[in-house]
């Protein structure tokens, strides 16, 4: 990846904090293998609940796909390239002395591929004295201190701004989490990025729009304080959130080819997870009405299907809201664990045991419009193009 490329800006933003603008922050796309066995985890926050550890090993590897961002941090601009996660709300980056927890294939310094951060060579750091501590639905997790220091943003320079300063992860770089302040994992709510983005007048409102692009593209973007009408077709449907934590929606059902399934509960639209969860006998249903050469996996804990064939999984939300992914997005290639590939593919639509996901693999398809001051999300179908026109919130 191009992670050295200028983020582009948008709209009639620059950091005069009496003009509130857009800002817009380009998504670099990264594709790895998943190092352990098929099935990963969610990516979203844990709170009080935690992904189920009885997976059976296959030496299966998918390719996992998250969405990152340039940043910096400190009065030096340090810069950082961390994952763009809305199931989680803190931002935390890696310490230049940090150890990176000991993963299987993995060389001693695999958390530092996003870039580091030396709070010494700040003059704007402060120490808050609380230890940071952050566990996710895949079983990763962070530890350090809490910190303020300056976050630049394409631009806009946050000034103070609370994050974690991680001195022992198992993920590959830091994390912006950019959910709501009530699922931080604090005892004390504090202003995140988004409020802060607000608070110091750099957007009109704690909103912010997100474009993951073709499965193909190696860049989305997110604007935050705006909506590019040029991206959608139709209009946008607002849902209410269905819980005053986390960004979930009510999902009504999901119909493949004749059959419709009942889903009738709230799904998390998570950009930091790389694939669909669901639950069991919706997974089941869902596969069902696929049918053809598709199976359950058992040890790889999914279904296992061709990679080639033709149709799409349309979700159904209220308000006659649809929006269709194509099989060739739930078609997860497999690879064996010298890299060959495997010559089929998992569905990208796994049991979610205690939590129901409709990650990237549905965020590719959906215009999405995260409003965290109307605690809504509005929605249409994705238009993958270069055109933009993009208006204030």
């Amino acid at each position: 990846n191009d992670r050295g490329a200028a983020p582009g800006l948008m709209g009639n933003f620059f950091d005069k904090r009496s003009t509130p603008g857009v800002l817009s922050l380009e998504l670099y796309v990264n594709r790895n293998h998943d190092d352990s066995n098929f099935t990963i985890g969610p990516h979203f926050v844990v709170n009080e609940y935690s992904k189920r550890d009885d997976y059976i090993s296959v030496e299966l590897y998918n390719e996992q796909v998250t969405y990152s961002a340039n940043i910096t941090v400190g009065s030096n601009s340090q810069k950082q390239n961390v994952i763009v996660d809305t199931g989680s709300s803190d931002l935390w980056v890696v310490d230049s002395s940090a150890n990176c927890q000991e993963k299987s294939g993995y060389s001693s310094d695999y958390c530092f591929s996003g870039g580091t951060y030396d709070p010494s060579s700040s003059s704007t750091i402060q120490e808050l004295g609380k230890s940071f501590n952050i566990r996710y639905g895949d079983g990763s997790s962070s530890s350090g201190t809490w910190v303020k220091d300056t976050v630049g943003i394409n631009g806009a320079i946050i000034l103070n701004q609370q994050f974690g300063d991680v001195n022992s992860t198992s993920v590959s770089q830091g994390i912006l989490g950019i959910g709501l302040d009530t699922n931080e994992s604090t005892d004390t709510i504090y202003e995140n990025v988004p409020i802060n983005l607000k608070e110091q007048g750099f957007i009109n409102t704690n909103a912010y729009s997100l474009y993951l692009n073709a499965p193909s593209a190696t860049s989305g973007t997110i604007i935050f304080g705006g909506i590019d009408h040029a991206k959608y077709t139709g209009s946008l449907t607002t849902l209410p959130l269905t819980s005053n934590r986390e960004f979930t929606i009510q999902t009504n059902s999901a119909t493949v080819g004749t059959s419709t399934i009942d889903i009738n509960t709230g799904l998390l639209l998570d950009s930091g997870t790389t694939l669909t969860y669901l639950p069991q006998s919706v997974v089941d249903s869902i596969a069902n009405a696929i049918g053809g050469d598709i199976t359950y996996n058992r040890p790889i804990g999914a279904y296992i299907w061709s990679c080639n064939r033709n149709g799409k999984v349309t979700y159904n939300f209220p308000q006659g809201l649809n929006i269709d992914i194509p099989y060739s997005d739930l078609a997860v290639p497999l690879y064996y664990s010298n890299g060959a590939v495997a010559g089929f593919c998992a569905l990208g639509i796994l049991y979610g045991e205690n939590f129901n996901i409709l990650g990237d693999n549905f965020l590719r398809h959906a215009y999405v419009v995260y409003n965290l001051d109307a605690l809504t999300i509005s929605l249409a179908p994705v238009v993958y193009t270069s055109d933009s026109n993009v208006t204030i919130v």
